[in-house]
């Protein structure tokens, strides 16, 4: 299914790219940069979310904070497109606040997790915890764009709401593609990894049927139980 999800996102980012690139489009046109940070935006923090999220490469713990992540995240993504294309109330600090609010819930979440038990830490499922930080640090460039073009916008978002090719987005454009293009290989390299950890579902059910032999639990912990 996500791959499926991915190839919509593909032909959907095409024809959202021209779409945008006609004069009167709803926001704007949008540079190529601009849309390579799109397109990863919504891979990493909702296609992969929603592999990882339901993989038995995972621990239960891990696939919860997934799963939670892709909640807040859907939630904010309906609200952001109804103001956007609706009353048109969207501004970028909105969308600032949410990141901020996002990185602490993660950080919050990774630390009150218990990790997988003994035998369990296969490569998928470091790949998972490590591709937490790759969340939290891609909202952190989130954040960054999304002050920078508030502020070359003079705060005036309501009909122009991408970077296009024009000039005065020349420094925008370019750390976008240089955080774009590092944050796409971020991703592939964990995907292979989560991909390429043979044993990795056998792994965690193992280790789990060891932990109920043993009594071990963490009834009061975030991570307790199968999600």
């Amino acid at each position: 299914m996500t791959a499926a999800l991915g190839v919509l996102l593909l032909v959907g980012s095409v024809h959202f790219y021209l779409g945008q690139q006609r004069g009167g489009a709803i926001g704007g046109p949008l540079s190529l940069p601009k849309l390579l940070w799109l397109d990863y935006a919504l891979t990493a923090w909702f296609l992969a979310p929603i592999y990882f999220g339901w993989s038995r490469r995972f621990s239960p713990g891990l696939r919860r904070i997934y799963r939670l992540h892709l909640l807040s995240f859907s939630v904010r993504g309906a609200l952001e497109l109804w103001l956007l294309y609706g009353p048109h109330a969207w501004i970028p600090p909105y969308g600032i606040a949410h990141d901020l609010g996002q990185i602490l819930l993660l950080t919050w979440l990774d630390r009150a997790t218990v990790r997988a038990p003994a035998g369990a830490d296969t490569t998928a499922e470091a790949a998972g915890r490590r591709f937490l930080w790759s969340i939290r640090l891609g909202l952190v460039a989130e954040v960054l764009f999304a002050g920078l073009f508030y502020q070359a916008m003079g705060g005036r978002t309501d009909a122009v709401w991408f970077a296009d090719d024009t000039a005065r987005f020349r420094f925008i454009n370019g750390v976008t593609l240089a955080i774009a293009a590092t944050a796409w290989l971020d991703l592939g390299y964990t995907l292979l990894q989560v991909r390429g950890g043979p044993g990795a579902r056998r792994s965690v059910g193992a280790a789990r049927m060891q932990g109920n032999r043993g009594g071990t639990g963490g009834a009061g912990n975030v991570s307790s139980g199968e999600p």
